[in-house]
């Protein structure tokens, strides 16, 4: 696939994934990830390859903080419940419980 996405544990260990897979909800989370972070099946299913984007800037990146309290799954639901990157901002500039 042109566009591949590397799954790294804390161990080190990688997992190779296709862009395309994930926006499909083809990957599928092996039990004991499933378990061990509570994601629901498949995470990114629905979304386009902004809001993917969108998700990870929001949830944090090596250049950009994050809210407090936010991680994928929580960017995830924002931007699904708000559908555009100003709105999730908005409600996250109003919220709290986001403020470092």
């Amino acid at each position: 696939c042109p566009v591949v996405l590397f799954k790294l544990t804390k161990f080190g260990d990688a997992k190779m994934v296709c862009l395309h897979d994930v926006l499909e909800g083809n990957v599928v989370v092996s039990a004991e990830e499933k378990e061990k972070e509570k994601l629901p099946e498949p995470l990114f299913s629905g979304l386009d390859h902004a809001k993917l984007l969108a998700a990870c800037i929001f949830a944090g990146c090596d250049w950009l903080p994050s809210a407090k309290g936010m991680g994928v799954r929580t960017a995830v639901q924002l931007l699904r419940r708000f559908r555009f990157n100003e709105r999730v901002q908005a409600h996250l500039a109003s919220e709290s419980r986001y403020r470092s």
